[in-house]
């Protein structure tokens, strides 16, 4: 097991690496296009056990990111079929601690950029669940501290402790 979660890990570093060259790189990407995007698409459609979720996020950020950095002709011919599968993930049911949901929604805000007018399609699709996920209440507690507190410039204590 261990050595399986080490591999996840591995590969989901490899996607991240790979999603912030392309992004860095852009258009000089292109020639790299073809040797890794059946890679990700592969990812995206067979990592599909629990153990694989995160490693799924992860592609479907990294093929926006590829997706954003190649531009609209060349990811093209990918794009129909990485839409179809985002649109099938998102309408099945998701763990409520499945990164997949959150990650979707990133993905196709890229998807929209990269593609411009040939997103239109998919917008009655991607805007309910965008606008329903804005519309949650954050799970967050903010209490405010004592305003009477003093802090001392000079205290060798950590700052933060202040807040207990």
């Amino acid at each position: 097991m261990g050595k399986m979660m080490t591999g996840a890990l591995v590969e989901e570093g490899a996607l991240t690496a790979l999603a912030s060259i392309a992004d860095s790189s852009e258009v000089q990407f292109q020639k790299y296009y073809d040797v890794v995007m059946p890679y990700l698409k592969a990812i995206l459609v067979n990592a599909n056990d629990k153990s694989n979720r995160m490693l799924r996020a992860k592609a479907m950020e990294c093929i926006s990111l590829v997706g954003m950095a190649v531009g609209k002709e060349k990811f093209r011919d990918d794009a129909k079929q990485v839409m179809d599968v985002l649109m099938s993930l998102q309408q099945s049911q998701l763990d409520a601690d499945d990164p997949t949901a959150s990650y979707i929604l990133q993905a196709w805000a890229r998807l929209c950029k990269c593609l411009g007018q040939d997103f239109l399609p998919y917008m009655g699709f991607v805007m309910p669940p965008l606008l329903q996920s804005a519309q949650l209440k954050p799970d967050v507690t903010i209490t405010s501290t004592d305003s009477d507190t003093e802090f001392d410039e000079d205290d060798d204590r950590c700052p933060f402790s202040y807040c207990y």
